[in-house]
């Protein structure tokens, strides 16, 4: 019985100390990794002083704003406990099979535990002094298509709510081969003004091209459509009244470039042609 009693008054004065201490807080943590919360551990304390109020015990960063010991609302400061943290590690990236050089090929890398997405970017630096940024997303592949030959670098990175990890090795590939797929859809330039629609079966509509012409300007506009062979097309008009030849290619798949040469616009006719370069970009839809 004595010994209870001892024990009782022991707690009791630690408790009193305890309140009389300032306000401290025991750990203060922010997270560069994933981690999985743990719930808080709902209990009381009593207080020495006054056994009918109890010491709540909650957790530091939730709605309220705490006094801690020794403050109105009688409260202890927890630390937040994370479960199966660590930080996140880089993911290892695959090499690039693109045997052949050509300008679409795929780039893929092992997830890295506990990320929620990866980024990959490119450069046409190993020192990635101008990178780009290709995908975002949480794959593990992205399907990459360029418009130049040349070597091509790569490195990605894992993310998650809390940071990203250190970039993967880099990895690079050699372009030797491009092919440009013309996307349809309007065409527009200016100096010279011109226009064009690329259908779907991808034939040049529509055409016309305002160009000087001695003293004036000449608008050309080509009847029918031209039929694009690989990514060039040309229109060439010998007539009364019309003597011109314009030809195009498309260098992306969103614009293209070409020339003109005009020698007779109605019933002028001059010498040397009328002749220059021409560009086009796809207009939004």
């Amino acid at each position: 019985m004595h010994s209870q009693q001892s024990r009782r008054f022991v707690i009791s004065l630690l408790v009193l100390l305890a309140a009389l201490l300032p306000q401290k807080e025991v750990c203060s943590a922010k997270p560069a990794y994933s981690a999985e919360p743990v719930a808080l551990a709902q209990f009381v304390i009593s207080d020495a002083l006054d056994p009918a109020r109890p010491r709540s015990v909650r957790d530091p960063q939730g709605d309220s704003n705490p006094q801690g010991l020794g403050g109105s609302e009688n409260e202890l400061f927890m630390p937040t406990v994370l479960r199966n943290a660590r930080p996140l590690s880089a993911p290892l990236l695959d090499d690039i099979g693109n045997p052949d050089g050509d300008g679409s090929f795929t780039v893929s890398w092992q997830a890295a535990p506990g990320a929620t997405s990866h980024e990959l970017q490119e450069d046409d630096s190993e020192a990635f002094s101008s990178p780009r940024a290709v995908y975002s997303g949480p794959s593990t592949s992205a399907s990459i298509s360029v418009l130049d030959v040349g070597t091509y670098y790569y490195r990605v990175r894992a993310v998650n709510a809390f940071g990203s990890s250190d970039w993967s090795l880099v990895r690079s590939t050699l372009v030797s081969n491009v092919t440009v797929a013309p996307s349809p859809g309007n065409y527009v330039g200016s100096r010279p003004s011109v226009s064009f629609d690329l259908a779907e079966d991808l034939r040049v509509c529509n055409l016309s091209i305002t160009v000087p012409f001695g003293i004036d300007n000449c608008r050309i506009r080509p009847s029918g459509c031209g039929e694009l062979t690989g990514t060039s097309f040309i229109f060439i008009q010998i007539a009364i009244g019309a003597i011109y030849e314009i030809s195009g290619t498309f260098d992306s798949p969103i614009h293209a470039s070409g020339g003109y040469q005009a020698r007779m616009c109605g019933d002028t006719l001059i010498f040397p042609p009328s002749e220059d370069s021409w560009e086009a970009s796809k207009q939004a839809d």
